[in-house]
């Protein structure tokens, strides 16, 4: 399954069972880029996704890398932080980075 493929399936709904997460085969960082080609859709007023490309990078590794595909598994929230605790949080977890427990 490519990339295309990938981002179709979540975009219709995915089983969280299905989902995946794209990492840096060589650091294993979660900080992956892909070139892609999009287009601007004026209905929505955003840039659609068209294409994306075989070139990667990482910005961990700072330079081209290869992509692999692991089960995505969403981290828990932070029971102790909520929206009046951190203004980034959104139910306990931060929106700035989603892979962070906001502070308590």
């Amino acid at each position: 399954m490519n990339g295309q493929q990938i981002q179709k399936q979540v975009s219709e709904g995915v089983d969280m069972a299905d989902k995946l997460q794209m990492v840096c085969s060589t650091c294993g960082s979660t900080e992956v880029r892909r070139d892609a080609d999009a287009a601007w859709n004026p209905e929505k007023q955003a840039w659609e996704l068209v294409t994306t490309y075989d070139n990667a990078t990482c910005e961990d590794c700072e330079g081209e890398c290869s992509i692999k595909e692991i089960p995505y598994i969403p981290a828990p929230p932070d029971p102790s932080c909520s929206d009046s605790d951190c203004p980034d949080c959104k139910n306990g977890k931060c929106t700035t980075d989603p892979l962070f427990d906001c502070p308590e």
